[in-house]
């Protein structure tokens, strides 16, 4: 095995979704990704989707663009546009950006 391959933890199920987040928050890494199976996420839109986010700092077109897509796609949707700022940590990290200041890209 090569050095620090088992660090990570990385082959989790999904019965274990929860034991896989207390284990990395009591690790405290910085980074996590999740892979989901999305066989039957289709039948489940929009509702599945909670938020687009885009991070503070960044350029901000591309969850816009998606954001908007989204929107217009499914216009009663109740999915949120969110900007991360790590900075305000450990408070609220993901502030809603009101509808009014979303510009249609």
């Amino acid at each position: 095995m090569r050095e620090g391959l088992d660090v990570y933890q990385c082959a989790w199920r999904a019965k274990h979704l929860e034991y896989m987040m207390r284990w990395h928050v009591s690790h405290n890494y910085a980074y996590n990704e999740v892979v989901i199976d999305t066989s039957n996420w289709m039948e489940c839109l929009p509702d599945i989707i909670e938020a687009v986010f885009m991070i503070a700092g960044q350029d901000e077109a591309p969850a816009r663009r998606i954001y908007a897509a989204f929107k217009r796609a499914y216009p009663q949707s109740k999915t949120m546009l969110l900007r991360l700022n790590t900075a305000n940590a450990p408070g609220d990290v993901f502030l809603e950006v009101e509808e009014d200041a979303i510009q249609p890209w």
